[in-house]
């Protein structure tokens, strides 16, 4: 049974609640609507796409104003904007056949908002394309439904000229991830409420660093820096791994340490090099990233993507004559089973393996691989700031919400990364001070504190849904139990009072102390 959330009036202060298609994500942001809605009589505009009739969450709630973006049924409608879009499509193809993915990754840009990095990751998100990727029809869709997109979303904008943004997701070229672009380059506050009881403010330095780049984080001195509770957070860490939810990674607590301690000489045995360890001056791993995944969400790489990182690194050790004799471990990132990219990662590595260039099993966890290796090589990974807690120097790829921070290797350039490899065996282990601010980073980001933490919700399912998403990750498949999800929060929502439920109430807290309507 519909309920009246909204109260709809002639008000001209408008904001904008952009659809995701996922009901945890949906339902997260429409809590805020009506906050924002009943405190300040902002009105909400819906943005979305044409969802089946099935998802019907908003008509639920009682959404009435909706902007559909995009449907080719609908592309003539407005043939100026189609024109445009062909314009834009067109020259960003031409440029590209020009100036390589680069180009678009780092510049493509409408109207000043840079959406090339989008168009990108969306292109490699299926079909295993960033193992050749190419300007075909598939790229060149993508690239016109952007650019259409951009105009239209940002035509939007001029119009309403809305008081803020609620964001589903910050990734991809679609309505959020182009939305959250546009708000930031017109100065509008964007927020993302997510299900695991965060509300985000999405910083301008996202775009380059990620919003959780410490460096630009810390310039805020109010935060809480005992030492004591930092260096005890850690020590609980280590001994608890399966109770703490770090905010930085879930699959570094699921996944990556799913497996039982070894002690070296079993990791050794495993990685079958017990009988050459002592001819080795040094081990180095290096952790792939789910090569599918959103590589430029979180900020800039200085390779074209996760997979390109990987084989370029590959091919430099392989082709490199090292002043000193080093082991090299290969490990596949944890999540790959949900891209389906084991047989990729196995094919790349067969192009390369030797001797000196191995591959991990497994059923070896990261806090066992610590033990045995000097540093590690990563873009942005998690991994690399639990090898830096442990006194070992990671060296990164690109931007992370840890680097920059004294105790990381960040390479501007290529050419500075593979002069890095090529001296690795220089890189001494990490000082106490740098060992204590990478601890300080892993609490930080654990915690999560310098964004606002929401109550739990009696209405939302959102522990069911979590748990049941891990749990499926361990057993390798993927389960986002969207029917669950909505059809328990709708049976609360009959027997419940929203205004009394701890989620709403702390979202409604949040905007009554950072946000004024005008």
């Amino acid at each position: 049974m519909q309920k009246n959330y909204f109260n709809f009036n002639n008000s001209i202060n408008y904001f904008f609640i952009v659809a995701r298609g996922r009901y945890l994500n949906d339902i997260c942001n429409i809590f805020g609507a009506i906050s924002l809605n009943k405190q300040f009589k902002f009105q909400p505009i819906l943005i979305k796409d044409n969802y089946p009739k099935n998802y019907f969450i908003f008509k639920y709630f009682g959404l009435k104003e909706n902007k559909f973006i995009f449907s080719y049924y609908k592309i003539f409608n407005n043939l100026p904007l189609l024109l445009f879009s062909f314009i834009n499509t067109f020259k960003c193809i031409y440029n590209l056949h020009l100036n390589g993915f680069a180009w678009l990754i780092n510049e493509f840009s409408i109207k000043n908002i840079i959406i090339g990095d989008l168009i990108y990751d969306t292109y490699i998100r299926k079909d295993h394309r960033y193992t050749s990727p190419k300007i075909d029809l598939a790229f060149s869709n993508i690239i016109f439904k952007a650019c259409y997109r951009t105009l239209k979303l940002e035509k939007l904008t001029q119009i309403y000229r809305p008081k803020l943004i609620l964001i589903g997701t910050d990734g991809y070229a679609y309505n959020s991830g182009i939305m959250m672009r546009i708000g930031l380059k017109n100065k509008i506050k964007v927020y993302e409420i997510q299900a695991h009881c965060r509300l985000v403010e999405v910083q301008n330095f996202k775009k380059k660093f990620g919003s959780d780049h410490l460096r630009i984080i810390y310039k805020d001195k109010n935060y809480d820096l005992n030492k004591k509770k930092i260096l005890n957070h850690y020590d609980y860490k280590k001994k608890n791994k399966n109770k703490i939810i770090p905010y930085l990674s879930t699959d570094t607590l699921y996944l990556a340490n799913k497996n039982k301690y070894k002690n070296k000489k079993k990791i050794f045995s495993q990685l079958k090099i017990n009988d050459e360890i002592k001819n080795y001056d040094k081990i180095i791993l290096i952790a792939s990233h789910a090569f599918s995944d959103a590589p430029h969400v979180t900020g800039y790489l200085i390779f074209r993507d996760f997979y390109n990182h990987m084989y370029d690194t590959l091919n430099f050790i392989n082709h490199t004559k090292f002043d000193k004799n080093i082991l090299w471990i290969l490990k596949e990132h944890p999540a790959s089973f949900l891209y389906k990219e084991k047989k990729i990662f196995k094919n790349l590595v067969n192009q390369f393996s030797s001797k000196k260039i191995i591959l991990c099993p497994n059923n070896i966890n990261t806090y066992d691989l610590i033990k045995i290796c000097d540093n590690v090589i990563t873009t942005r990974g998690s991994i690399g700031l639990e090898f830096a807690a442990e006194g070992k120097k990671p060296i990164l790829g690109g931007a992370a919400s840890y680097s920059h921070l004294g105790f990381t290797e960040d390479p501007k350039n290529k050419n500075q990364y593979f002069k890095i490899l090529k001296d690795i065996h220089k890189i001494k282990p990490l000082k106490t001070k740098q060992i204590f601010e990478a601890k300080k980073a892993i609490y930080f980001l654990d915690s999560g504190f310098y964004n606002y933490k929401l109550k739990n919700s009696n209405i939302i399912s959102q522990h069911r849904a979590k748990k049941n998403y891990y749990k499926s990750m361990l057993r390798g498949k993927i389960s986002q139990n969207q029917n669950t999800t909505l059809n328990d929060t709708l049976k609360n929502l009959r027997n419940k009072d929203i205004n009394n439920d701890p989620y709403y109430q702390s979202i409604n807290n949040f905007f009554k102390n950072n946000i004024l309507a005008k």
